[in-house]
Parts: structure tokens; sequence; C-alpha cells
């Protein structure tokens, strides 16, 4: 066999979660790209490669999530370290596809080494239509050396040293935080959240979303969902939610417990125990108003900085309530050697720098939305204060807290001046030159 000149294809896109019968054979076949969780698009492209002849070249349509997700890592090394890479169309948060979700990509790969390739991203709403128009000028011209196993970041050299400043200052964000911890999931919220209508001390009327009816309030803890969380703001209950475990051991209640306990609780359990069953989890008749996942108990009563896991642009909110929320928000709760600057990493997290970072390195979903899983917030770092940077680090706090305060007595309170203020105080103490404090606010905009 002696290889093909080109390979072409628009490989299924699918997660190998959901090919079960497969997944030892793949493992056992392609066993340095199977990671733990990855897509099937990932082995056709490792595979194709194989199928070439040298000087012959291999292009794909498919996720582009591989550029920076952790299932991709593996792969961009390979394709990287031989310098494989020939021409990459990035079509961004624009939907290709009208019966699918997806974001996608055109890959071009070339097996020889290639010292340069090609690059264009669209942005959202460009038209991509006519790729026929494309010619040399559309694209950037790339350095194959500048690109590795890391996620991969397509912006000018520029652009990606500020990357690198922001990734290698003293301290890790993991230094910083004692735990970046995803919140629980109760697997039907329709049943588990409710408002309160009536509170007689220990007995509370309450509604759900289907039903009004009676439970000790002793189930219930204060929640808020990923949407109620306020840029610089602090950080309020908006439901509550119904908490069938030991407040303090965090061990689910049995039956018997609630039964003597909290008769309103267990009758309620009773009286919606067909729909619970029906969640996709391992459970039986003793355990079956368990949650679906209960995660980082010890970070809800505590306070903290809270991340939603999706957003358009910064919107990071403060929690000195020690409230429960779902999976689509991550608590940051900071180590004690550090909780002195809490409201100075608020700012930072808050500022423009902060969100450039997010931008370059993050997964771009529809509508120019960010993920901001641990995977994407965690590579950001922070100066380590000292006495020179200690005034700088105040001023922001103290900035901090004025915003927090108008926005407490009022909401709608203007706080853009503030917040520019931070911003500049940000720059500085990442001591970024104005040519770099211009590419991010020119990335920006």
């Amino acid at each position: 066999f002696m290889g093909f000149d080109v390979v072409i294809g628009n490989p299924p896109y699918i997660r190998i979660q959901e090919m079960q019968s497969l997944v030892d054979l793949y493992r056992q076949r392609y066993e340095a790209y199977a990671t733990n969780s990855f897509d099937i698009c990932i082995l056709f492209l490792y595979r194709s490669m194989f199928l070439l002849k040298n000087n012959g070249s291999v292009s794909f349509i498919l996720s582009n999530k591989f550029f920076k997700n952790k299932m991709g890592e593996k792969i961009r090394g390979f394709i990287t370290q031989n310098h494989y890479v020939q021409k990459i169309i990035d079509f961004g948060t624009n939907q290709i596809f009208e019966s699918a979700t997806t974001y996608t990509g055109i890959v071009t790969l070339k097996k020889t080494n290639n010292e340069r390739f090609l690059y264009k991203e669209f942005a959202l709403n460009e038209n991509f239509h006519e790729l026929n128009e494309l010619n040399t000028i559309c694209f950037q011209t790339m350095d194959s050396n500048l690109i590795d196993q890391d996620p991969w970041n397509f912006g000018n050299v520029d652009l990606r040293k500020i990357i690198e400043k922001l990734k290698n200052q003293k301290l890790s964000f993991g230094e910083v935080a004692e735990k970046i911890a995803k919140g629980s999931s109760s697997g039907n919220d329709k049943i588990f959240l409710v408002d309160i209508l009536k509170d007689d001390g220990g007995i509370c009327l309450v509604q759900s979303s289907r039903a009004r009816f009676k439970i000790e309030k002793d189930l219930l803890v204060p929640f808020l969902h990923g949407e109620d969380v306020k840029r610089l703001e602090k950080c309020v209950q908006t439901k509550f939610l119904i908490y069938p475990y030991d407040k303090k051991t965090h061990k689910l209640f049995s039956l018997d417990d609630l039964r003597k306990k909290y008769p309103f609780g267990f009758k309620y359990f009773l009286s919606v125990k067909n729909e619970l069953m029906q969640r996709s989890l391992k459970m039986s008749n003793d355990d079956f108003y368990k949650y679906s996942a209960l995660r980082n108990v010890e970070t809800y009563q505590s306070q903290k900085i809270l991340i939603p896991d999706i957003l358009v642009s910064g919107r990071f909110g403060y929690d000195t309530l020690g409230l429960w929320h779902n999976a689509s928000v991550h608590g940051v709760k900071l180590k004690n050697d550090f909780i002195d600057f809490e409201k100075m990493y608020l700012g930072i997290l808050n500022s423009s720098l902060f969100w450039f970072f997010i931008r370059n390195t993050s997964t771009a979903l529809r509508g120019d939305a960010y993920r901001l899983t641990p995977l994407f917030i965690s590579p950001f770092s922070f100066p380590q204060i000292t006495e020179s940077n200690k005034p700088t680090a105040d001023k922001i706090i103290i900035l901090v807290e004025e915003i927090l305060e108008q926005k407490e007595q009022n909401p709608q309170a203007n706080t853009q001046k503030l917040e520019s203020q931070i911003d500049s105080l940000v720059y500085s103490l990442y001591n970024l030159t104005p040519e770099e404090i211009a590419i991010i606010e020119g990335e920006g905009k």
C-alpha cells in the first residue's frame, strides 16, 4: 500500500461515551490518543495521516473544540511536533450545519515539515459561504513553531506574548484558590427548587414549578442560578433548594429519619417518587430522593467568588451568604493566606485583562459565549503582592468595595468609571506596557 495523495471528508462528531461497545477497541488501538473522554473525529484525523503518502494532504471539516480542549492535547502535540499544519479555517461560533449546533473548522494537514501555515478565523455573522473567494491575502501566515500541544492560540505574536505573561505570574490560580468548585446537580430542579410563600417558623408553605405544599424549613438551603450572578455585586438568594442531607455530615437522610423528623418532607418525596425514579442514575426504593451528583458541599457555606460556567462577557459575583448553586456555577474559595485580598481577586477577574485572556484561550460557543470551567480559568495566574505593589492592590480593593456598596443600594448604579479605574490598576499590577494595553483594549472592541 503506497498511500493516498489526498484524504478529504467530514468525520463523525461523536463523543466516545455514546459508543460504549467500541470504547475498549479504540483505547487498545489508539492508546496514545484515546484519552478518558474524546471525540471520534480526533481518531479519524490521526488515522488519516498514516493513510497518506509523503507530501500528501488531509482536509477535514471537524469540531474546532480540539483546538483548545483537554481531549485534543495529544493530537495537537502529534500535529505540531511533526509540523503538519498547512491551513486552518476556523468558523468560530458561526453555525455551518443547519441541522446541528456545532463549532467547526476546516483543518488541512500536509505530510511534510511545514515551516508556515495559513490561518483564517470568521467573526460571528461574517459571510463564510464563499470560501472559493478566499485568497492568500485573507489569511494570516503563521510560524509553525509558535503552536504546540497547549491550547492553540492563533493570534498575532504580540498577543501570544501577553497570554504567556498572564499565565506565568508568580501565583497560579490553584495556589490562590483552595478550590474551584463545580455546583451540585439534583437531577430534577423542578422538584427540588422552591419559593417560600409563608414561613411559620419550623414549617414553610412552598411553591415548586408544579405544586404547592408544606415542608420543614430545616430541609431548605438558599440557592441561586448562574443567571443570578451579577457583575461585581453581592449575590443574593433567589430560590430555596430542598436538601435531604444532614447539613453537618452531608449524609443522605434515611427514609426512616425523614419519616420521624421531617414528615412533610417525607410525604412530598413519596408524592414525586415515580418522577424521581425516572432520572438517569442508579437508585433504589431507599434512596430515590438523593441528588444525581452531590459535589463540593464544603464550599457552599463559605464566602466565595462565583463564576458562571458560560458567559458572553465578564460577570463574576461575590457571595458572603453561603449560597448553594448548581453545576452551571463554580465557587472559588480562596486559601486563608489570600483571603485578605479576596476583593482584589474579584476586581482582577472582572477586569478587561481577564476577559481578554478568556476570549483568547477558552472554547467559544454560539453567540460568542465562552466556557469558564477550571480547565480554562486555571491557567490564568496572579502577581504576588509585595511591598512595592501593595498600594495598587489596596486601591483595587477600595474601588471594588465602593462598587459593591453602590450596587447593593442601587443595582442599576452606573459604575463604569470605577471599573475603568480598576482596569488601569490591574494593568499596572501586571506591569503591562502601553503597547500591550493597546492590544488588549483594541482586541476587545
